[in-house]
């Protein structure tokens, strides 16, 4: 914030100086080259156009779209908590006892789960992973089956 409050130019002369007849320089973090966006954060350079540029904008996209379904996953949560997962839905009258007799029929499974974690929790994990596993088996075995 301070780096935006020392400078005494206005806007305009700032914003956009044409440096040779490739480069245009924005400030002095960044940087377009060639009418495209060539630079990555301050101290960090970008060598080649294509290559290392392309692997920037790669892993700053996967950054944040993990970041962005971390957060539709915690409203998708809340949302499901308020709604779905109320002791006066149609959906926990219906479930709820049967959901409460199998937990009392596994129980005993509960001691081989580490003693500081809430069973409710290391047991969505698990089926979550599990899961996950069987959808991979099933399309690394779809693709093995096409060769």
């Amino acid at each position: 914030m301070s780096e935006v409050n020392e400078s005494s130019s206005s806007w305009r002369e700032g914003t956009g100086s044409v440096v040779g007849d490739t480069e245009i320089r924005y400030n002095s973090r960044y940087s377009a080259v060639g009418g495209g966006y060539g630079g990555g954060p301050a101290g960090v350079e970008v060598k080649g156009k294509d290559g290392e540029n392309w692997k920037f904008h790669a892993v700053e996209f996967a950054k944040g779209f993990a970041e962005m379904s971390v957060e539709f996953g915690k409203g998708v949560r809340d949302v499901l908590k308020q709604s779905v997962i109320r002791e006066d839905s149609i959906l926990v009258r219906k479930v709820g006892p049967l959901c409460c007799k199998v937990c009392r029929r596994l129980s005993f499974l509960n001691e081989y789960l580490p003693e500081d974690r809430d069973p409710a929790h290391a047991w969505s994990v698990i089926f979550f992973v599990l899961f996950l596993a069987s959808a991979g088996t099933v399309i690394l075995a779809s693709i093995l089956q096409g060769m």
